[in-house]
């Protein structure tokens, strides 16, 4: 008897299982969030930084004089290399306020304070890395340049994620949207 034959087949994900915040939403979201979560829902909705990344940045890796965020790589993590991410102008608005803090940018009871901030702007459904894919989807069609969206995200070049997953998510009046959400 061979037991791979009772395994289930690894499969690609669908393009469906992407979702997307929409500039409403984020608006939403940012108005109702407490002051100490916005750091975290800006960085992670107009930088496009994953989760982990979220959780081990600082204050201190917000360069507000070159405009960038140091995205320190994991050991042993192949997608998740050294990287800078550049703030977009709505960004660097967000966090002009933050500059002078320091410590770790995720606030005490980061699950608590998201789900009352969910709740408050009234957005029941919470798609999977929202804030990541939100970016992605609105930075790849604001820019319209592959790579430098694959840059941004800290996605190896050549990789086809963007294409398959992204492109066609927001229109292009969803994107100028998404980074026209300014404090």
């Amino acid at each position: 008897m061979n037991p791979v034959e009772d395994t289930t087949t690894a499969r690609e994900p669908d393009k469906d299982d992407v979702g997307v915040l929409t500039a409403d939403q984020m608006r939403a979201l940012l108005s109702c969030a407490d002051e100490s979560l916005i750091p975290y829902l800006t960085i992670g909705g107009f930088a496009g930084l994953r989760v982990a990344e979220l959780k081990r940045l600082t204050f201190e890796d917000l360069d507000f004089q070159e405009r960038i965020i140091d995205v320190k790589g994991r050991k042993g993590a192949r997608s998740m290399r050294h990287r800078f991410v550049n703030m977009q102008d709505n960004l660097y608005r967000w966090l002009e306020p933050y500059s002078e803090c320091t410590g770790s940018i995720i606030p005490v009871r980061l699950s608590g304070l998201l789900a009352e901030a969910k709740q408050r702007a009234g957005i029941t459904e919470w798609p999977g890395n929202a804030l990541r894919h939100s970016f992605a989807s609105a930075h790849l069609r604001k820019f319209k340049d592959v790579g430098k969206t694959q840059e941004e995200l800290g996605h190896a070049q050549g990789s086809r994620i963007l294409e398959q997953n992204y492109r066609r998510r927001m229109t292009d009046e969803e994107a100028c949207a998404w980074f026209n959400i300014n404090p």
